[in-house]
């Protein structure tokens, strides 16, 4: 870790600007101090970060619809049922009486729906590549179970939108090693004949800093490149 630090903390290249697209990246770059490593010419931005963040209020609006307007059972992680709707959150709702289950996989939502058959169950699906295979495991066990009244509200993003909508802002991305880790690096890879450069990094401080620096010294050749720095996939 000591010669990628080092080569952080001397740059004094051309500006280069660095987004790491991933949530959990930007928590460990604030929690770890990583930005004060880096020298005047090294932007360091965050970008869509987790799904939460950037799913549209009007999909909270409907999940409330359903359970104020509809009475079905509404089934979520616990860090949606605070996000603002256009008029209030699912804890808004839930305050009015309607009923709104915490889980923590959506196979407890369905385990939810098979345990009470005279309600209609929704599980709010919101996530990319990483959590959006879970909730269709869910739709497959529901029919498998012949349970009728379980369904999804979805709200899924894909990260390749995003890189392709950002691609002028930024010089490397850092890409998140779990998606890459289920998706394969193969997308990752193609978007170099794009010109869009990219380091898959891991989430530790040690990964984190020494793909900060990949990215560095690969942007000094001054070709779009594609590094996988992801330990797990070598």
């Amino acid at each position: 870790m000591s010669e990628a630090k080092d080569i952080i903390t001397s740059y004094h290249g051309k500006k280069l600007r660095i987004m790491e697209v991933c949530g959990t990246h930007t928590h460990e770059i604030m929690r770890n101090g990583i930005r004060s490593l880096l020298t005047d010419e090294v932007d360091l931005i965050s970008g869509p970060g987790c799904p939460v963040c950037v799913t549209p209020v009007g999909f909270i609006d409907e999940a409330v619809n359903l359970a104020l307007e509809k009475n079905v059972t509404i089934c979520t992680f616990g860090d949606l049922v605070r996000v603002p709707g256009s008029t209030m959150s699912l804890a808004g709702a839930r305050e009015k009486g309607v009923k709104i289950q915490i889980v923590y996989t959506p196979l407890d939502a369905v385990k939810y729906a098979k345990e009470n058959p005279d309600e209609e169950v929704v599980f709010l699906s919101v996530g990319f590549e990483t959590t959006t295979p879970s909730s269709c495991l869910s739709v497959k066990n529901a029919i498998a179970e012949n349970v009728e009244n379980y369904s999804l509200l979805t709200a899924n993003k894909t990260m390749p939108s995003a890189y392709h909508a950002l691609k002028d802002y930024v010089d490397v991305y850092l890409y998140p090693g779990h998606v890459n880790a289920i998706t394969g690096t193969k997308l990752c890879e193609s978007l170099v004949d794009e010109g869009i450069s990219g380091v898959v990094a891991g989430f530790t401080p040690k990964e984190l800093v020494t793909a900060i620096a990949i990215a560095i010294k690969k942007s000094e050749e001054g070709k779009p490149f594609f590094v996988n720095a992801y330990p797990s996939q070598g």
